[in-house]
């Protein structure tokens, strides 16, 4: 299962496995245009790791869901 499938039913399972250590959230981009461009989101999926209410670091594209998990362990 992908992290960022187009349901965001991957995110499920990674706020599943990290409980209260993250906050997780689906923006549509078609919606919100002005966050979109605001955090500079051009592709599709794009996740924004924010530490502090500050952007720490970005991932493009897809990533699988235990990967994604291990990666953001890394940031706790």
């Amino acid at each position: 299962m992908n992290a960022q499938n187009s349901n965001g039913s991957g995110y499920i399972v990674v706020k599943t496995a990290m409980g209260d250590q993250i906050k997780v959230v689906k923006m549509n981009t078609e919606k919100y245009p002005q966050l979109a461009s605001q955090y500079d989101i051009k592709s599709l999926p794009t996740s924004i790791l924010f530490i502090e209410g500050e952007q720490a670091n970005r991932i493009k594209g897809v990533m699988q869901t235990p990967k994604l998990i291990e990666y953001l362990r890394k940031f706790l």
